[in-house]
């Protein structure tokens, strides 16, 4: 080999020289330039780890969310099971009561005297009462039983003694019950009475009734009605009646109250045949209410009444001790104007 031969295969091994040390070079250049851009891709899911890291932080939102949502619909089911059990329990609105009082006032007049209107002649007042459902009607019984007195089968036979009353009601709230219409049909009945003694088997009376009552800071009441003897032999009784009321409860807690009431009553009697007195009575009521359970209550009272009288009384004084006197020709003062009585209620409702 000649040196012009070296020379020239030096040339060609600097230049593959040269070639390589370019290309590694531009390698180590592509590799430092896109080192760059693959790291970027990996410090990327740093940040984005700490972005989402906090996103566990709502798990509790939701869980507290959730747990209402989920939880309550568990509680109430208890809740809608009472519901659905309440009908059960509901009150099919039937009241039985039995009342006794120490006489039997009837519009101011006390019906069961024998002498004097303050004589105390016992009363026993059973009665039932169904309020039909929601549609504000009622159908009722009261009866009237004279216990004690010497009059009692005199009572009894001129048909004022074991009285029998059928009652046909209705009453329509209004304007959030503060106002309550009222109808009222009874059929008052004496089936002992006596053919002989009052001229008729079985007198009896028919009253249609109509009134209103309003409930605000005291209970209102105004009503019309029309008293309707239907023999003839007891025709004098026939008036039209106009009672105004007034009244008012308290509750002290959940067993005891306390209920006021008083009322004017007005008769206009219809026949020739009407007595010319006993046409206003005033009566003022204290009663305490005492519920017993839910269902079973007590109700303890005390009256006053007055009504206008032109004679004493109807009867005679039968006490030996005195001389006889006819009291129906002796002119009524005012002690003879009044009754002083009590009375209790046991009533259960259902």
């Amino acid at each position: 080999m000649n040196i012009k031969q070296v020379l020239s295969n030096g040339k060609g091994l600097g230049f593959a020289v040269v070639l390589a040390l370019l290309t590694i070079g531009y390698s180590a250049a592509a590799q430092e330039e896109a080192a760059p851009e693959e790291a970027a891709p990996e410090a990327e899911p740093a940040p984005a780890a700490e972005e989402v890291a906090p996103a566990p932080a709502p798990a509790p939102a939701v869980e507290e969310t959730a747990t209402p949502e989920e939880v309550t619909p568990a509680a109430a089911e208890p809740e809608a099971e009472t519901e659905a059990a309440e009908p059960e329990k509901k009150s099919v609105g039937i009241n039985v009561d039995v009342g006794l009082a120490t006489l039997y006032n009837f519009r101011g007049y006390n019906v069961f005297m024998e002498n004097s209107m303050m004589d105390q002649n016992a009363l026993f007042a059973p009665s039932v009462t169904w309020s039909i459902f929601d549609t504000g009607l009622s159908l009722g019984y009261w009866g009237a039983y004279q216990l004690s007195g010497n009059n009692k089968r005199e009572m009894v036979d001129v048909g004022l003694g074991h009285e029998q009353d059928l009652i046909l009601g209705y009453s329509k709230g209004f304007a959030d019950d503060v106002v309550s219409l009222d109808l009222a049909f009874t059929y008052y009945f004496y089936p002992f009475a006596a053919e002989d003694a009052d001229g008729k088997k079985n007198p009896s009376i028919i009253e249609p009734l109509v009134g209103i009552s309003i409930s605000t800071v005291m209970d209102l009441g105004f009503s019309i009605s029309y008293f309707h003897a239907i023999q003839d032999s007891i025709q004098g009784l026939r008036h039209v009646y106009f009672n105004l009321s007034a009244g008012k409860s308290f509750a002290f807690n959940d067993i005891f109250g306390m209920d006021l009431g008083m009322g004017l009553g007005i008769k206009a009697w219809t026949n020739d045949n009407s007595p010319e007195d006993n046409r206003f009575d005033l009566h003022f009521d204290w009663s305490v209410p005492i519920h017993l359970t839910d269902q079973l209550y007590v109700a303890p009272a005390l009256h006053f009444s007055w009504t206008d009288l032109k004679m004493a009384s109807t009867g005679m004084d039968d006490d030996p001790a005195t001389p006889d006197v006819d009291e129906s020709t002796r002119a009524a003062r005012a002690g003879d104007e009044y009754m002083i009585y009590a009375s209790i209620n046991f009533g259960a409702d259902f």
